[in-house]
């Protein structure tokens, strides 16, 4: 069972302008870099346990896993789309906003066949009574106290969380976030070499768009946030 200990961090909104621009590039990649996606098949993940048990600090709430989640919910369509991508949709018991998002081509056959669970945060009935090991999702909202869908609620099921910490902390101001965000999760699903491949797919193809932006030598376009 999960142990917690949880701290709340302020966004930085100073970062918000940088955080919208590398997202962008970032979702444009997870598109781009689809169709050679994770297989699942690392042989952590086919181990009842891990051989050492792994412990994560994320977003200041400590967590240890004894083994690599099997029965994972997901509360949005990025984290969906990113644990698709790692190989392993078919651990995925349900997801929250199904019907907001347009996933890559080559993912939505395993899209398809992911429960819908809301068309927005799913209710903590909902996911109680899938009874999962692991919940994921991108944003502090998806683990609403108020909705008792809090972390340390759901750890005191027995489930583990994990929440991409950009969201939490200083914002997305460089890819060393989504790297380390990647690296971590990979571990917690026992997919390491699967979340290295990503980090890699994602990371080559951001390069690839910023080298064409500064080929073309466009005007910036101001934008207000």
């Amino acid at each position: 069972m999960p142990t917690a200990s949880p701290s709340a961090r302020v966004r930085s909104a100073r970062h918000g302008r940088r955080t919208a621009v590398l997202a962008s590039m970032v979702a444009i990649a997870l598109v781009v870099t689809g169709c050679s996606r994770g297989s699942g098949d690392d042989s952590a993940a086919q181990i009842s346990t891990f051989d050492t048990p792994v412990t994560i600090d994320n977003c200041g709430h400590i967590e240890t896993f004894d083994a690599a989640p099997q029965l994972i919910v997901s509360m949005d369509h990025n984290s969906t789309e990113t644990l698709i991508q790692m190989g392993v949709a078919d651990r995925i018991v349900g997801m929250g906003f199904a019907d907001n998002a347009d996933p890559a081509s080559d993912s939505y056959r395993e899209w398809e066949s992911i429960p819908a669970l809301s068309d927005g945060t799913p209710s903590a009935e909902t996911v109680l009574d899938l009874e999962p090991d692991l919940v994921v999702g991108l944003l502090s909202a998806g683990f609403d106290e108020k909705k008792g869908l809090s972390r340390d609620r759901l750890n005191s099921q027995g489930i583990g969380t994990f929440m991409f910490t950009d969201r939490c902390g200083e914002g997305f101001d460089d890819l060393d976030v989504l790297v380390d965000d990647f690296t971590v999760l990979g571990d917690v699903l026992g997919v390491p070499d699967d979340a290295r491949a990503l980090v890699d797919r994602v990371t080559g193809a951001v390069d690839a768009v910023g080298q064409k932006l500064a080929q073309a030598d466009a005007t910036p376009v101001r934008t207000f946030f």
